[in-house]
């Protein structure tokens, strides 16, 4: 009778063969759903954008206000655009995982997530473009009104903004800076988006690149 062992060779050159294939397909394939997650980052923030230049038209050529006031809260420019965007998962860059919001009430925030709440958008706004008339945005191929946000204590409601790119951010590479293979996704004003490396980011304090 055969012995059970006598198979071994097969085996293990049959093991060799599925690790070699594995070490072949494995990083093609998370490359693939990296870039993926890019790609569906950037369709997000290209509607947000769109959303936002659809706010302006309504109100007076203005962009929308870090926050405002309603019914005595704070909303901010996140929810304030969502009649334009109609849709949550688009504030979301699917490249990171998320802690889920409570179901919206329909009645109170006509399908929106609660504004006031952390985790309502990964996108920060461009502070300085806080309800700035579309006219007097100078050079708006340059200057940058959304990118991937959303890092550790980051405040993330409806009214998440940030004034210019921390140091933080800078300095480790787990950030958002580097969150799709070494860049980030960027909106500028005049709608189009472009990933950038952080040393392709000339001047992180007025957001004109």
């Amino acid at each position: 009778m055969p012995s059970s062992h006598s198979n071994w060779p097969a085996r293990i050159l049959c093991g060799v063969v599925l690790a070699v294939v594995s070490c072949i397909f494995l990083p093609t394939c998370a490359r693939t759903g990296d870039i993926e997650h890019k790609s569906v980052c950037s369709s997000n923030l290209k509607q947000l954008g769109l959303g936002m230049i659809q706010y302006a038209q309504d109100y007076n050529e203005k962009l929308p206000p870090v926050a405002i006031a309603v019914d005595g809260s704070a909303y901010g420019w996140a929810f304030v655009i969502f009649p334009y965007t109609k849709t949550n998962s688009i504030y979301f860059c699917p490249q990171i995982s998320h802690a889920p919001q409570p179901t919206p009430a329909q009645n109170r925030f006509a399908g929106s997530l609660n504004p006031l709440l952390t985790g309502y958008t990964d996108y920060p706004f461009n502070k300085r473009m806080d309800g700035k008339l579309l006219e007097k945005i100078n050079r708006p191929a340059d200057q940058v009104l959304l990118l991937d946000g959303n890092y550790t204590g980051d405040v993330t409601d409806a009214r998440y903004s940030i004034s210019q790119i921390p140091t933080k951010w800078r300095e480790n590479t787990d950030s958002p800076l580097y969150r799709h293979n070494g860049r980030a996704n960027y909106l500028f004003t005049d709608g189009h988006v472009k990933a950038l490396s952080p040393s392709q980011v000339q001047d992180a304090n007025s957001f004109v690149f």
